[in-house]
């Protein structure tokens, strides 16, 4: 069955997130890998408590599960079921926590994102980017601003992460 527009917009999860280190120029290195050798924390159905963005936050009662994470793709590591209210996907929150090594003078940090349809990073607490989400804060029933087909689907997007925002050497 094929998702209608309308319910297409109500998905929101992240199948990859990676952190890559570039340096000034090209080959870049990865210090946060992404795919099925990774597991996160999850929560869907509800909205996560105040402060579930800061590196600090008990996510023990969140499920867990290996990536690619989302709904419905036979390929995916872990599949989150749809909402039982209302039969169809909805929003998503995910959590992974990591120890970045310290980074190289001229190194910058980017996170390499693959979602459908929509996502928005946060990286210590703070907000580092958004793809095809309204501005403002994201509820259980914040939708994608537009529904992607599957020709605009599958592609990676490079977030920078601001000076100061990756912590080496602490829990990230």
């Amino acid at each position: 069955m094929r998702a209608t527009p309308a319910l297409r917009r109500r998905l929101l999860p992240v199948f990859l997130l990676a952190l890559t280190v570039l340096p000034g120029s090209i080959p870049a290195r990865t210090v946060l890998e992404a795919g099925s050798t990774t597991t996160w924390k999850f929560l869907e159905g509800t909205a996560p408590a105040a402060g579930w963005t800061a590196p600090g936050f008990d996510d023990a009662a969140w499920k867990s599960g290996p990536a690619p994470l989302g709904y419905g793709e036979e390929r995916l590591g872990t599949r989150i079921p749809h909402r039982a209210d209302a039969g169809i996907p909805g929003p998503a929150w995910f959590r992974r926590t990591f120890v970045a090594p310290a980074l190289d003078e001229g190194e910058r940090a980017v996170i390499v994102l693959c979602a459908d349809d929509g996502a928005v990073v946060h990286l210590n607490g703070r907000e580092i980017g958004r793809y095809n989400m309204p501005k403002g804060p994201v509820a259980n029933g914040t939708l994608a601003r537009q529904a992607l087909d599957e020709t605009s689907e599958g592609f990676y997007l490079r977030l920078p992460v601001p000076p100061g925002v990756l912590h080496s050497g602490a829990t990230n």
